[in-house]
Order: structure tokens, then C-alpha cells, then sequence
């Protein structure tokens, strides 16, 4: 991410308010939901084509005005009054697609491995959080990192209760932030016992860990696309 070209984004504010004579703005913060994981199942070809698919919707509103910060990060301002294209932003970028996973389970005692495969759903979908600006223009350094740190930890956050819907209050929401798939979609079990018993410690990306709650035994299990 870079900052300077936040910075900028923001200090751009003012001139579009002074064009459009409102001073009535809200701000979002727009990311592709789990792009690392959509880049390892369809490939970094089809995650590009996910950029440029988001970036060709962006222009569907020309009275946006929106600067990408990162890789799959953006940011977005518009009107009071145009929430509600956010909403159809949002589903004009929503797609549902189908593969078949290859789930891999690995003793790490005896090194036995397990292998099932599933077909599974996972979503192309964005993450999306927005305010309105409440302060006089242009902002000062405080009140822009303020608001620009507090969507980014609002999107970033695992607690939040998302509305379907967006609402007026003046706070951060979250649109949506749903995931591409579960990480641990089938039910695996022990090679030794058998049981489906598994306790897992969350890992990274496509690989978790943990143990056998029956027979103590630890493991290892990632999926990939067979």
C-alpha cells in the first residue's frame, strides 16, 4: 500500500466537492476478498482479470472518484446520497464459481497421508467499508489517517456484524466481507483412529495443523486444486 498516493486521494477531496458544490462526501475502503487464495485456486491470469474486471466497474460511476492503493485495495468517495450504488457495485462485481479441491490430510507422526476430493463453491467478492466525511475540507493529516485507519481495521477485523444493507450513521460500516470458501470445508479424519474429531490451530493460507482430540496423534491438512 502507499501512503502517498492516500494522501493524495484524500487531498483531491476538496477539489471534487468545490466542482460538484457539496461538501457532502463519503469515503470507502474497497478490497478483493481473500485475492490470495482466488490467485492459488484459478490462477494469477484470473486474478488480474478480476483487477481489471473491478476497475472496469469502478467506471460504470464516473462521479467517482477512486485511486488504487494496493495490489486489490482501493479507495473510493462519492456523493451523500449515492450509497446505494455501492450496493450495486457490489453485486455488479459478485460472481459465484465451482472447482474441485483436492483436501490432503498428513499424520506427522507416521507421515500416512489421507486424500478426499470436493467439489466446492467459492465467491468472487469484494470487501467494503465506508464513512461519511463529516469534517470541513480540505482534512487535516489527523482527521484523514483517522478515518483511512479506521475502514482499514473495520475491514480487517473478524468481529464486525455486517449489515445486508448500507445505512446512514455517520461510523465505518462494512458492507460485506464474506470469504472465497471455508478453509476446512470437508470433514477429514484421523489416519490412525479414524475419528473425526480434529482439533485444528488456524495456519495460513490453504494449510492448518493440529490434533486427534481421541488418540492425540498431530496433523497437518491443506487443500489445492486438482
Amino acid at each position: 500500500m502507499k501512503k502517498s498516493i492516500v494522501i493524495e486521494f484524500f487531498s483531491r477531496l476538496k477539489t471534487l466537492t468545490d466542482i460538484l458544490a457539496t461538501q457532502n462526501v463519503w469515503v470507502a475502503y474497497i478490497n478483493i476478498a481473500d485475492f490470495k487464495r482466488r490467485n492459488m485456486l484459478v490462477g494469477h491470469i484470473a486474478g488480474d482479470e478480476d483487477i481489471q474486471f473491478l476497475e472496469t466497474c469502478l467506471k460504470n460511476y464516473p462521479i467517482w472518484h477512486s485511486a488504487r492503493i494496493g495490489g486489490d485495495e482501493w479507495l473510493v468517495s462519492g456523493l451523500v446520497g449515492q450509497e446505494t450504488d455501492l450496493s450495486q457495485f457490489i453485486k455488479s462485481f459478485s460472481r459465484c464459481d465451482q472447482t474441485q479441491l483436492k483436501f490432503t490430510i498428513k499424520n506427522l507422526e507416521t507421515g500416512i497421508t489421507i486424500e478426499k476430493f470436493y467439489a466446492v463453491e467459492f465467491r468472487r467478492a469484494i470487501r467494503l467499508t465506508w464513512a461519511k466525511v463529516t469534517d470541513p475540507l480540505p482534512l487535516p493529516a489527523d482527521k484523514r489517517d483517522a478515518i483511512f485507519d479506521s475502514l482499514l481495521h473495520l475491514s480487517r477485523s473478524s468481529e464486525v456484524n455486517t449489515p445486508n444493507e448500507l445505512t446512514t450513521a455517520s461510523k465505518p460500516h462494512a458492507i460485506n466481507r464474506w470469504s472465497c470458501i471455508e478453509p476446512r470445508l470437508p470433514p477429514l479424519h484421523c489416519s490412525t483412529c479414524r475419528s473425526l474429531k480434529l482439533v485444528y490451530t488456524e495456519g495460513t493460507s490453504n494449510i492448518s495443523s493440529g490434533h486427534c482430540s481421541e488418540c492425540g496423534e498431530r496433523f497437518e491438512s491443506y487443500y489445492s486444486i486438482s
